[in-house]
């Protein structure tokens, strides 16, 4: 199995369907003879975030019922995908002291050569002091070298200084 670093720049399908330990310069040789277009080669991304602003506020409480909170978040990002994310939370906090959140994320900066911004659509849960969130890119959202950028992040973790994702995206 492949950790974060030995699948850093590499495709899946290189990964999937080699079977090798793949590096950063090997791909495999495409198959002409396929039936069915190919879609473009899913690229993984390994880098870190740290949050530098969090900034919440109630917006409607009621006795005995759900806390709504928006909190406007700040991530400096670290590694294959660097740069800035400006992030905006809207938040329920429920009596059983688990909260659902969703969110919309500004990324500005690079992903490998590329420059360029795209939006994060995050949905997640904060449970037993772990939030568990995916990030997916919002199509036609991509500017600059990242036009057409397609990929998800799935993020789980407890609170820490820095954190680490890996990043499955295609441009196409």
């Amino acid at each position: 199995m492949l950790n974060s670093r030995q699948a850093s720049g590499v495709s899946r399908s290189t990964v999937n369907s080699c079977r090798i330990r793949p590096t950063a310069q090997h791909r495999c040789r495409s198959v002409s003879r396929l039936p069915f277009p190919v879609s473009p080669i899913s690229m993984l991304a390994t880098s870190t975030f740290a949050l530098k602003r969090w900034d919440e506020k109630p917006f409607d409480e009621i006795d005995g019922g759900p806390k709504l909170t928006r909190a406007s978040v700040l991530y400096e990002f670290d590694g294959e995908m660097s740069g800035e994310g400006r992030l905006e939370y809207l938040m329920t906090y429920l009596p059983d002291t688990t909260a659902a959140f969703v969110g919309y994320q500004r990324f500005v900066g690079r992903l490998g050569s590329r420059q360029g911004s795209f939006i994060f659509q995050h949905a997640g849960r904060f449970a037993d002091g772990v939030a568990s969130d995916t990030w997916r890119v919002l199509a036609g959202s991509g500017t600059g070298d990242l036009a057409g950028l397609r990929g998800q992040v799935d993020f789980s973790a407890g609170h820490q200084d820095r954190y680490e994702i890996i990043f499955e995206y295609e441009l196409g």
